[in-house]
């Protein structure tokens, strides 16, 4: 009954009731209004299913506030979520900690000065140079060395580690962040690691190459044959021959020379004292050894025997008391500990131990929570799937229902007038033919014109029934109004639709390279394409090789081909090719294995660098960038190898070390007798060459590395020569490295040049085993065949940088998630009519809600206006009626305003039943109540919660973001356009250098002058008469070289890359920019100082002889039973020995001949070589004119060479230096001389170079009451329609249930 009931009042339901009685126009109402229920519903079954239904993929942005929070969305959302860090940059040292274990040997007794002192402590006379007791001392001073260093460089690895920057925008997974900060370990350790073995290998290799001594007589020993011990009448002097060793090992017949082969490895052994005649030749299957050591070798050179031999021995016990029973006196000292743990074996070469920096273990420890706190994320955004909830379902339902219930309501009874029109024009002809026969379509159409603008001139919304004319004209007119208003709002909104900024902002995901590059084409200043991965090394995007010049690859620098260059095994031959050409060759090989070795482990770390592109660049630019990256590494590869090439031979030069050949210093015998003709015993002393230009000028090697010997050269007056070069291309040097520099490769072009050499090797009864290829003249190169070999060394033996890079793989890189770019359109049609059926609903609410009232008002004031317009009163009758008229009309209005309140319905459907009326009555006021609560809320939400927005400044200029950063300083980001910008952008460097660079005592006048007429090795060791001239030179050395290394070091600083992916402030930008030249500047001044004490400490653990008798002497006694010629270490008077330790000084001055000091020269120190002399030294009496005064005085007296007038003053001690005048040379030397470093940092160049494209900063929005309406009025028009279908149902339902209460309630009797 009921459900017939209900289906009764739905089929005859008319929500376009007008209160006509026209059963057609009922009709249509009713039709209408099924119409437009069925269109509603159908219109929300759609919306709401695709609502529901739409799975949605959704970057949503989140505010975090702590780790948890992070960790939380890290465990839902880890394939995509990305938190942004608002700092990009962190310091290492801000969450990381790392701690190293070495080696147990680099902190063990073994690499003491007590066990380097005991082992060194043999009798040298009855040992062998291949006895390990020989090298024994040096190989421990080395691993010291090595271990030093090792930790040395660490230390500073550590340092660069802690103060260099992480940089990425994206917070980092505590997984990614261990993999990220253990590889930035690893880099630098390989890198630390790889310059030391190159320093290294570079040192030894040169002075391999330049045949040195060695004072073990370990490669080569000096022999005096005792039938040529004769005294001479003109002169006590006789020159002395070299020998190189030649070592046979066991069950070989293979013979190895020092000179001609790279190594010449043996068993460490203990040998019986005079076993065998100790000549230069060592055979092993002749010589018995007493005792064997597991682990040891020995070879040439010490640093040989130290690479190829491992711990082993010191680990076990056994092997050890074999070694100690071998030494006459006793020490207390343990093995190292073989139950330590290690990750290497007894048995790891020490090579490898170097390798690896003595490293044990590299902890490192990361505090995940500080770096977090470093990060300090604060928004994140994931991507998920997702369907519409019913909160968003329901927001878009409010949204939506008010504006197409308001357009439905005006669009269903159009449609449905126009399908009875339709109807009645098609179907009802005939009839009408029949009723108006006469009446044509003109007519017609006038008619129907007429009933329109009838219709539409008496239309009313809001008092379509109410029988008061009045009432009824004033809705009309309210209609009017609302008609009006609402097209002029629908107006506004396509105006400011189409006339605001349509900005389109369009994106195109997943792109390919193709797309990507058509596009690219189109909207190239547009285009944005943000990467997904900032950051890749080089190696993913570039590939280097290099083509060297092809002597490296020809038969010319292999061992089988030089080793058989056996020339006459002595130094007292005549100079020419075939007496060097052995290490000719070898020092070729040397020059192309170490550029291999060089640029190997230079193109491997430049790989693993970090380049950074936030945004996909263009082709072009990515070409620019590229190959700008590409020519500063080039060249600052090129400088850096020149400078350290310099450097290693400056060193060697200035400490004069002798060689086997003999164009720099020579050895001689002297002889000194006690009175009479009897020999009291024999010092082998040295002298330096000299060559004389046919000019007549005199060259010193010692003092002139580059001294050109191809003419006559003069050891002593009585031996006169030439050297002769042989073949051609091949020119004289001061050493065979300079030889080979001087020389070019033009004989080894030529098949005629080789048969000469063929020649050559035959007049000494050596046939060539075979013969080796001839340079192709034919093939391709930058460098001509009679181009020196200087040149081509200087460029690294390099014919051809082979570099390639693909943007394809930079694409794959970046991986751009999408591209997007801005550009003006048009207003889309599809989103006009989605603003305006958002808001069109709202509107429609309010504006029928004010039109009946602004008609109301204005017709109050019309009223008012005809009544103050008729004629006046009495004053007294006036003033009454106006009193009364007050009193009267705020009664009136209190009352009307109270019934009309009480009478106001909004769902009056013109029934006169007193009944229904209440109830529409009560429908409204709860209606009212609910809608005002409603609205009430949507306001207090809308205006105290926090609604922070992010705005946007285009192009700012530096004023403009001055002012953005005062105001909005705590939230302002300005992304560069240009994020990797060069340092010499915005930085200007300069560096003042000490004093002593530019005095007079690093000019060649006071050079000379205290060179006199030559080095006659005739004053005491620690007199600066005979070496005064080679410390100062090597001082001047030192201080170019310096200059030179400080002025690569800044160019290459200068163009190295700035990271700056937004721009800093100025207080920040100074503060990073500042840490980042003082950790440079740190840096630069350590790895030198690194280097050279490395340097040092080689050349001193080889125990290469001083040519000015510094460290080590040669000796014999007349009746000593013994063919070779032995050395002593020197010792100085506090028992300091130069072959244990490369520290001993003595005092430095004048001496007579009885070695009592003269003068004593402030501050100067005499060390075991002519650069430990100078760094142990300080300026004392260069800054003292009384002191330098006193020196230039007794030099006059001393010898008539210095009796010439010399203009040189003391150094003036300035306030602006930072070094003392008590301040050694070394501690100078090691901060390259440097006083000031000069730096200009220029903010303004840096924004520039930035050229931020946009800043954007959050505010807090002051349109809040804009903001408020605009909602409102999204949602009051649903929220309406909504309340108007159910508040009616609801209050009816309600009111039926308390009639019930009421009738079915029993009232008791009294």
């Amino acid at each position: 009954m009921r459900i017939r009931l209900l289906c009764d009042k739905l089929f005859v339901w008319n929500i376009f009731h007008s209160g006509s009685s026209d059963p057609l126009v009922i009709r249509q109402q009713i039709s209408s209004t099924r119409l437009y229920i069925v269109l509603l519903v159908i219109f929300l079954i759609i919306l709401i299913t695709y609502s529901s239904n739409q799975k949605q993929t959704e970057r949503k942005t989140v505010v975090i506030r702590n780790r948890t929070e992070y960790e939380n969305l890290q465990e839902k959302y880890a394939a995509s979520l990305q938190c942004f860090c608002r700092k990009q940059s962190i310091a290492y040292n801000k969450f990381t900690r790392v701690s190293a274990r070495f080696h147990q040997v680099c902190s063990n007794n073994l690499i003491g000065q007590k066990w380097i002192d005991f082992v060194f402590d043999i009798d040298r006379s009855s040992i062998l140079p291949i006895d390990i007791r020989t090298s024994l001392s040096a190989i421990w001073q080395l691993i010291r060395t090595f271990c030093r260093s090792s930790n040395n460089v660490t230390e500073e690895t550590l340092f660069q580690f802690y103060n260099s920057l992480l940089i990425d925008t994206m917070l980092l997974t505590e997984p990614v962040l261990k993999a990220r900060v253990q590889s930035t370990l690893d880099l630098l350790r390989h890198s630390v690691a790889s310059n030391i073995l190159q320093s290294t290998i570079f040192v030894y290799q040169m002075t391999r190459a330049n045949q040195l001594l060695s004072g073990l007589l370990t490669n080569y020993i000096v022999i005096l044959e005792r039938n040529k011990l004769f005294v001479n009448e003109h002169n006590n002097l006789r020159e002395t021959n070299i020998y190189t060793n030649i070592y046979i090992s066991p069950n070989s017949e293979i013979v190895c020379s020092c000179k001609t082969n790279d190594s010449c490895p043996l068993p460490a052994n203990i040998y019986l004292p005079n076993a065998v005649k100790r000549l230069q030749t060592y055979d092993l299957n002749q010589i018995k050894a007493n005792a064997s050591l597991s682990g040891l070798v020995v070879d040439c050179l010490p640093i040989q025997a130290t690479f190829s031999s491992s711990l082993e021995c010191f680990y076990n016990q056994s092997c050890f008391n074999i070694l100690l029973a071998a030494y006459s006196t006793k020490i207390n000292i343990s093995i190292l500990d073989p139950t330590l743990p290690t990750r290497f074996l007894s048995s790891t070469k020490i090579e490898q131990l170097v390798n690896e920096l003595f490293l044990e273990e590299m902890r490192n420890e990361i505090n995940y929570n500080d770096y977090y706190q470093q990060c300090s994320p604060n928004l994140c955004n994931y991507l998920f799937f997702h369907r519409f909830n019913g909160i968003s379902v329901s927001i878009i339902f409010m949204g939506f229902i008010g504006g197409i219930a308001a357009i439905l309501h005006i669009t269903t009874p159009l449609i449905i007038k126009m399908i009875f029109y339709l109807k009645k024009r098609f179907f009802s002809k005939r009839v009408q033919d029949k009723q108006y026969p006469h009446v044509t379509l003109s007519v017609r159409l006038k008619n129907s014109l007429i009933q329109k603008q009838s219709r539409m001139t008496s239309l009313n919304l809001y008092t379509q029934w109410s029988q008061d004319h009045q009432r009824y004209r004033r809705g009309v007119l309210a209609t009017r109004l609302y008609i009006f208003l609402l097209i002029i709002f629908i107006w506004m909104i396509i105006l400011f639709s189409d006339l605001s900024n349509h900005i389109e902002n369009k994106r195109y995901t997943n792109l390919s390279k193709e797309e990507y590059e058509n596009l690219e084409k189109n909207v190239s200043s547009k285009l944005v394409c943000p990467c997904t991965k900032i950051s890749s090394s080089y190696r993913d995007i570039i590939d280097i090789q290099v083509k060297y010049h092809q002597i490296c690859s020809s038969d010319f620098i292999q061992s089988s081909w030089y080793q058989y260059f056996f020339i006459p095994n002595t130094s007292n031959e005549k100079l020419d090719f075939l007496s060097i050409a052995s290490s000719y060759f070898q020092t070729l090989r040397t020059f192309c294995h170490i550029t291999n070795l060089t640029l190997t482990d230079v193109i491997q770390r430049f790989l693993s660098r970090t380049f950074l592109h936030t945004q996909l660049i263009s082709n072009r630019l990515f070409d620019l960038q590229i190959n700008s990256t590409i020519n500063t590494f080039i060249q600052s590869t090129k400088s850096e190898f020149r400078s350290r090439m310099a450097f290693t031979l400056a060193l060697i030069h200035s400490n004069q070390y002798l060689s086997y050949t003999r164009t720099s210093t020579y050895l001689y015998t002297k002889y000194y007798y006690d009175g009479g003709t009897e020999m009291r015993y024999i010092k082998t002393v040295i002298l330096p060459t000299h060559t004389i230009y046919p000019n007549g000028i005199k060259c010193y090697c010692i003092l002139n590395s580059t001294c050109d010997i191809n003419y006559v050269i003069e050891q002593h007056p009585e031996d006169i020569h030439n050297f002769n070069g042989q073949l051609q291309g091949i020119r004289g040097g001061c050493s065979v490295t300079s030889t080979t520099l001087k020389s070019s490769l033009s004989c080894w072009f030529q098949k005629e040049c080789l048969g000469h050499l063929k020649i050559l090797l035959s007049s000494f009864g050596i046939s060539m085993p075979h013969s080796p290829t001839a340079l192709d003249s034919t093939l391709s190169s930058v460098y001509h065949m009679n181009t020196s070999i200087e040149q081509i060394f200087d460029e690294m033996m390099i014919e051809q940088w082979i570099v390639s890079y693909s943007f394809d793989k930079f694409y794959h890189q970046c991986q751009p998630p999408f591209c997007s770019f801005t550009d003006g359109q048009k207003t889309n049609i599809i989103y006009l009519c989605t603003i305006i059926i958002g808001l069109i609903g709202g509107i429609n609410t309010v504006l029928k809600l004010i039109s009946p009232i602004l008609i109301k008002v204005a017709f109050m004031i019309i009223d008012r206006f005809k009544r103050n317009r008729r004629p006046n009163n009495s004053s007294v009758q006036q003033e009454n009626q106006l009193t009364n008229g007050i009193h009267t009309t705020e009664t009136s209005l209190q009352t009307r305003l109270m019934k009309k309140i009480q009478m106001f319905n909004v769902f009056d459907n013109g029934s006169n039943d007193a009944e229904i009326v209440r109830g529409q009555q009560l429908s409204t006021r709860v209606y009212l109540l609910i809608f005002s609560i409603c609205i009430c809320i949507i306001t207090m939400h809308t205006q105290f919660s926090t609604r922070i927005t992010t705005e946007s400044f285009a192009n700012p200029s530096n004023r403009d973001y001055n002012r953005l950063l005062g105001l909005y300083s705590q939230s302002l980001q300005c992304l560069c356009e240009k994020i990797a910008i060069e340092y010499r952008g915005f930085i200007e460097m300069k560096t003042r250098f000490h004093s002593i660079c530019f005095s007079g005592f690093v000019k060649d006048e006071w050079r000379d002058f205290l060179f006199g007429t030559g080095y006659e090795n005739v004053y005491d060791r620690n007199d600066i008469r005979d070496r005064g001239s080679f410390y100062f030179s090597l001082l001047s050395t030192l201080c170019n070289i310096s200059q030179q290394i400080v002025g690569h070091a800044n160019d290459q600083f200068l163009s190295e890359t700035f990271f700056s992916i937004q721009l800093l402030p100025k207080s920040k930008f100074d503060t990073q920019i500042n840490d980042t030249i003082l950790q440079f500047q740190r840096s630069i001044v350590t790895k030198f100082s690194q280097i050279f004490q490395l340097f040092r400490e080689i050349l001193h653990g080889n125990a290469f002889v001083s040519s000015y008798g510094l460290n080590w002497y040669w000796q014999r006694g007349v009746d000593e039973n013994i063919d070779r010629v032995l050395t002593y270490a020197i010792t100085t008077k506090n028992s300091c020995s130069c072959g244990t330790r490369s520290d001993c000084i003595s005092s430095g001055g004048l001496y007579n001949n009885n070695g009592s000091q003269v003068f004593h020269i402030s501050g100067w120190n005499i060390g075991c070589s002519v650069v430990e002399t100078l760094l142990h030294s300080t300026m004392e009496c260069l800054y003292d004119q009384t002191c330098l005064r006193r020196l230039l005085y007794k030099l006059a007296q001393s010898s008539p060479q210095f009796n010439k007038p010399i203009n040189i003053s003391a150094l003036t001690l300035s306030n602006s230096t930072r070094f003392q005048t008590n301040t050694i040379i070394q501690n100078i030397a090691n901060e390259l001389f440097i006083e000031q470093w000069q730096t200009n940092i220029s903010y303004s160049s840096y924004y520039n170079q930035c050229a931020p494209v946009s800043c954007s900063y959050e505010i807090v929005p002051n349109d809040s009451l804009i903001h408020t309406v605009y909602k409102i009025l999204g949602l009051c028009g649903g929220l309406r329609i909504v309340l108007r279908v159910f508040i009616p149902l609801l209050v009816n339902f309600l009111l039926k249930m308390w009639n019930r209460f009421r009738t079915n309630s029993i009232t008791p009797n009294n």
